[in-house]
């Protein structure tokens, strides 16, 4: 918005020539420079956020393999459980 406002005093003749084309290739290196910033930290976020969630699905794995066990000893005949079961 400002850069058109900016090529329209320039059109009048309000700005020096040599203006126009350094605001363009300062607005473009800035432009650059903002979005590798950006890119960089949410590369970073994404990653802190696979290796949580990597963590808690290791967790829960663990808590359901416990749950299956515990069911399953629960659910042996009282001859198996005492080692007489011979299956």
């Amino acid at each position: 918005m400002c850069f058109l406002s900016d090529r329209a005093d320039a059109k009048l003749g309000l700005l020096p020539s040599w203006y126009l084309p350094l605001r363009g290739w300062l607005t473009t290196l800035s432009m650059l420079s903002m979005l590798a910033t950006t890119t960089y930290f949410v590369a970073k976020d994404v990653a802190k956020v696979r290796a949580r969630m990597a963590e808690e699905d290791n967790a829960k794995a663990a808590k359901l393999a416990a749950r299956h066990d515990t069911e399953r000893t629960a659910s042996e005949s009282p001859a198996k459980q005492a080692g007489r079961w011979r299956g």
